[in-house]
């Protein structure tokens, strides 16, 4: 089975990807600076670095749930 390949729609397809690339790009970083910006990243960051040893799931819940809390326990500890 052979393919071809025409030279200009190769062309068009490679600055067509470009620029969803570049679009892609950036509404990233358009993302990334305004959740470094936000209260709500401010607060994820305090809860991380008081419950370092938790997963992200655990991290998001306690933040969600008692975004105060200084000590946490799992349900068999209670």
């Amino acid at each position: 089975m052979s393919t071809s390949t025409h030279p200009s729609s190769t062309t068009s397809q490679t600055t067509g990807g470009q620029d969803k690339l570049t679009a892609l790009h950036e509404q990233i970083s358009d993302g990334v600076a305004a959740l470094v910006e936000s209260q709500g990243w401010r607060a994820m960051l305090d809860t991380a670095a008081k419950f370092h040893s938790y997963s992200l799931g655990n991290l998001l819940l306690i933040g969600a749930q008692a975004p105060q809390a200084t000590r946490v326990a799992g349900f068999r500890t209670w």
